[in-house]
């Protein structure tokens, strides 16, 4: 059978420990949250400005459409999970379909 200890603060620190404050953990949890959200907000914007500054290769307009086709796991609920299948940019002035070539994989 297992010799069973009792523990408590002062036998684990030698009786030098601190109190611990949790009182703003929470606090802190959030800003944490918000502080990684803005930052992945601040990408998104990035990558819109960057794909709004690319021209159509026939006619050079930057009047275009991105079009973006995802797919699921059919999954409702906690274990979605989904996925980019296809994405490409339509020029509204004459038509034509291309890609983004810095995000074709070499």
């Amino acid at each position: 059978m297992a010799k069973r200890i009792r523990v408590n603060f002062e036998t684990i620190n030698d009786g030098n420990y601190e109190k611990l404050d949790v009182g703003d953990f929470g606090a802190r949890i959030k800003e944490q949250e918000r502080l990684e959200w803005e930052k992945e907000k601040k990408k998104e914007q990035e990558e819109k400005e960057r794909i709004n500054k690319i021209p159509c290769p026939v006619c050079k307009s930057t009047n275009k459409h991105h079009h973006t086709k995802y797919q699921n796991n059919g999954i409702i609920g906690p274990g979605y999970a989904s996925w980019l299948v296809e994405e490409y940019l339509v020029c509204l002035d004459c038509g034509i379909h291309f890609s983004d070539m810095s995000k074709v994989k070499k």
